[in-house]
Formats: structure tokens, C-alpha cells, sequence
């Protein structure tokens, strides 16, 4: 019953589903965030999946409030366009980005793959509401890589990050 419900779907199930290829090397567990985390220390050799900024939009699909219908309160269809910000680094810039590109897709194809049709709960009220559909739009815009230095070293990593921006429709009944 609330944008919690689906974020936590994405963070809990969805990224966890992620199956990374055997090509990938360089990262083989993502780290989920559905909440932005504070980066008070370096992110290191991970690959963390960030969910961002959210636009949403809540449209009534029933009768209006007290217009006479069966359920006054009214079904709402609510649609959400949820940023992942996909971030990982390496210190090869040529493997790392090849090895980054597939982990894009696998993250992509846990999206497309996603079980809809079912009931989702908020992980703090216990309401629940109806998720219809996941990733039947995705966005992407791989941003470009920035070489940064590794504090108290010589050596220097390759920042890598992409934004993939999935819509999710849930149903409620408000």
C-alpha cells in the first residue's frame, strides 16, 4: 500500500534475484540500498545498487469518492518510475567496464523476468496492495566512468555507473 511496499520488493527480491554471469569477475554480490545510504567511506571493490530519487503518479480507476459505487473509497492505480543507480568500480578500466556492461544486463533481465500479479506488504504498516507490473518500461543511461585515486595509495580505480529507471504499477484500494 505504499511506494515502502515496492521499493522494499525491489530491494528484497528482485536485485537479490540477480544472477551474475560467470564472465563477471570482478563483482560477485550486489549490495541493495533502498534507502540512499550515507558514503561516509569509500564503496571499495563493491558493487552497490542505490534506489533513487522516485516520480510517481496516482490515478483513481473507480467510481469517484461518494459517487455510489460499490467500494466508495475507490480502486487507484499508481505507477512509479524508480531510478537504480548501479555503481561499481575496478582498477582495469578495459575488463572492468566490459565485466560492469554484462552485470548491467543481468541486473536488466532480473527486471524483465520479475513475477507479477501479486500481493506486496509494506514492511512497516503490514498493508498490502497489488503489484500489476515491473520493468514493462526501463530507461538507461550509462554516465561516464571517472578515474578517482585511492586515498593513501599511488593506485587509482575507475568509477563505474549506470541509472536504470524501471516502472512498477501497483493497485490500491484507498
Amino acid at each position: 500500500m505504499s511506494l515502502l511496499a515496492v521499493k522494499d520488493y525491489a530491494a528484497s527480491v528482485i536485485i537479490p534475484s540477480v544472477v551474475i554471469p560467470a564472465s563477471v569477475t570482478k563483482w560477485r554480490k550486489i549490495k541493495v540500498y533502498r534507502q540512499m545510504p550515507k558514503m561516509t567511506a569509500p564503496l571499495g571493490s563493491n558493487c552497490v545498487v542505490i534506489l533513487g530519487n522516485i516520480d510517481d503518479i496516482e490515478v483513481r480507476k473507480s467510481f469517484p469518492r461518494g459517487g455510489g459505487g460499490v467500494n466508495d473509497s475507490g480502486d487507484k492505480e499508481i505507477v512509479y518510475q524508480i531510478p537504480f543507480l548501479i555503481h561499481a568500480n575496478a582498477s582495469d578500466e578495459k575488463a572492468g567496464a566490459d565485466q560492469f556492461d554484462v552485470l548491467v544486463w543481468a541486473i536488466r533481465t532480473a527486471f524483465r523476468n520479475t513475477a507479477t500479479g501479486l500481493d506486496i506488504l509494506d514492511p512497516f504498516t503490514s498493508e498490502d496492495s497489488f503489484l500489476m507490473a515491473v520493468g514493462e518500461q526501463m530507461k538507461g543511461k550509462q554516465l561516464t566512468p571517472i578515474e578517482v585515486a585511492i586515498e593513501g595509495t599511488e593506485a587509482t580505480q575507475v568509477n563505474f555507473e549506470y541509472i536504470l529507471t524501471v516502472t512498477f504499477k501497483e493497485w490500491i484500494q484507498s
